[in-house]
């Protein structure tokens, strides 16, 4: 890649701006998608568990019902 295509993509000369950000997410993807076509595919989809698993199990929370006596 020639040095002024790569400064155009970045921000202050080290950070990712938007341009880089998506030259830089599209090429791990193909790379990915070649070499590891499972992983690739399990990460099309976003996996978050409910936030309320988050609050049943917050060790933060006083008289949480997974707190352990002590």
């Amino acid at each position: 890649m020639p040095a002024m295509t790569r400064n155009e993509m970045l921000v202050d000369g080290i950070h990712f701006n938007a341009a880089g950000n998506k030259a830089v997410n599209e090429q791990l993807h193909s790379k990915l998608s070649a070499e590891f076509p499972s992983l690739a595919q399990s990460l099309e989809r976003w996996q978050f568990p409910a936030a309320s698993k988050y609050v049943t199990e917050d060790p933060w929370i006083v008289n949480n019902s997974t707190e352990t006596g002590g």
